[in-house]
């Protein structure tokens, strides 16, 4: 099993990379101008963190409710 490091490391990197993908994705479907890409990606981590918040542990943000 992965220990706590790897566990985090590993749900920042799919959270970034989705938060990264998703605006990317809906540029290249004509459905986001370029000049909103940062600020959709804000706004994907902004409604995860506040998700996280309220689902994982509430003082890290985090969907593991672990430490």
């Amino acid at each position: 099993m992965l220990n706590k490091f790897w566990k985090d490391a590993l749900e920042r990197i799919a959270w970034t990379t989705l938060a990264a993908a998703i605006p990317a994705a809906a540029y290249y479907v004509d459905l986001l101008p370029p000049q909103w890409i940062p600020v959709a990606t804000v706004l994907i981590t902004v409604v995860k963190t506040v998700v996280a918040g309220h689902v994982g542990n509430p003082d890290t943000a985090k969907f593991d409710k672990e430490n």
